[in-house]
């Protein structure tokens, strides 16, 4: 019969085995981590491909909200919405609506209908902050060609009015001219 010696390992070599399994894994760590260098991974998008939303309302086969490419602009919005209704005020929008603007996100479109509807006023006549010519912001109570200037900077510099109130921004309109033009005005 063959017997095998099993040698008792003491508690004191238990502890000193560990130490150094553990000493080895460190430095085994380290040197990976000198060797190999953690690699960052940077994710770019190619140019053009960033995307927007804007919602299109109002005389628009259409209406709805809409993903769009950075650098579209506001007459590939409309084509996207269907085209113009039969509704649309074609007048206004040829004197007033810059189909060549590039869209920015969260921007609304709002197409007007004929506004000839038994002489009642409708929201469709307000001003417009983000589409008003200078002609048309100088009809606005109180502003003058220097101060529609202003807002038209205000507007090309901040990508338009997110609300009509964002208009007391603009160097020199403080709240009493606001409260003068607040019925004049929409987004």
């Amino acid at each position: 019969m063959l017997r095998l010696g099993v040698k008792r390992i003491s508690w004191v070599d238990g502890i000193l085995a560990m130490g150094l399994l553990f000493l080895v894994l460190g430095v085994g760590m380290e040197y990976r981590s000198k060797v190999m260098p953690e690699t960052e991974i940077e994710l770019t998008r190619k140019e053009g491909e960033e995307r927007l939303v804007v919602e299109v309302v109002g005389a628009v086969e259409r209406p709805g909200v809409y993903e769009m490419k950075t650098g579209e602009r506001i007459k590939d919005a409309l084509i996207k919405a269907g085209g113009l209704s039969g509704e649309a005020d074609r007048k206004w929008i040829e004197e007033n609506l810059n189909q060549v603007e590039e869209l920015w996100d969260g921007q609304k479109i709002n197409v007007p209908k004929t506004t000839e509807v038994l002489g009642v006023t409708t929201d469709f006549q307000k001003i417009n902050l983000n589409m008003a010519s200078q002609t048309e912001l100088e009809k606005l109570t109180g502003i003058g060609p220097a101060m529609a200037s202003r807002i038209i900077e205000y507007r090309q510099e901040n990508g338009g009015f997110r609300n009509v109130e964002e208009i007391k921004l603009v160097k020199g309109i403080g709240e009493k001219m606001y409260e003068k033009i607040k019925e004049e005005i929409k987004i």
